[in-house]
């Protein structure tokens, strides 16, 4: 089993946060009673931090792939924001380059990268973000990317 868990509730809400790298809003994440005999965390603070939040004292391994996207211009603005300068976003989100960002399918093949690289077995946790675990889930499971809800600390259990 992996799970693949996304990390906690950041001190930046209401806009779109990719690369940005934001802290936690808080530190009372409680310990995980996942077994796991590795956990993957993406590199950015959020992630990591909920990570050792959630298996205190554990040893992380930092998955450089795991980023969120890079979003350019788009970072650290709202919806209303991205489709007034950017009206193709509302029609085509995964289709759209964000200016200066990155395009989906180049973040795809990186978060794959990652997966490929680390040689994942059983009973291992994942946690990174809300576009990182969708590209996991679609690739392990399949679906569609848009149809991927994660809520924060959400846990999603995947049989490989």
């Amino acid at each position: 089993m992996v799970y693949v868990i996304r990390h906690g509730r950041t001190t930046v809400t209401g806009v779109f946060v990719g690369s940005t790298d934001v802290e936690l809003s808080s530190e009372s994440i409680g310990v995980s009673e996942l077994v796991v005999s590795r956990i993957l965390t993406s590199p950015l603070r959020r992630a990591r931090r909920t990570a050792e939040l959630l298996f205190p004292g554990r040893e992380l391994e930092v998955v450089p792939e795991w980023a969120e996207r890079d979003l350019g211009e788009w970072e650290l603005k709202t919806w209303e924001e991205i489709v007034a300068e950017y009206p193709a976003a509302e029609a085509d989100w995964f289709g759209v380059r964000p200016p200066g960002g990155e395009v989906w399918g180049d973040f795809v093949e990186r978060v794959v990268a990652g997966w490929r690289r680390v040689a994942l077995g059983e009973g291992c946790a994942i946690v990174a973000h809300a576009g990182v675990n969708a590209v996991l889930r679609q690739m392990l499971v399949g679906g569609e990317w848009v149809d991927m809800k994660q809520d924060y600390l959400e846990v999603i259990s995947i049989a490989i």
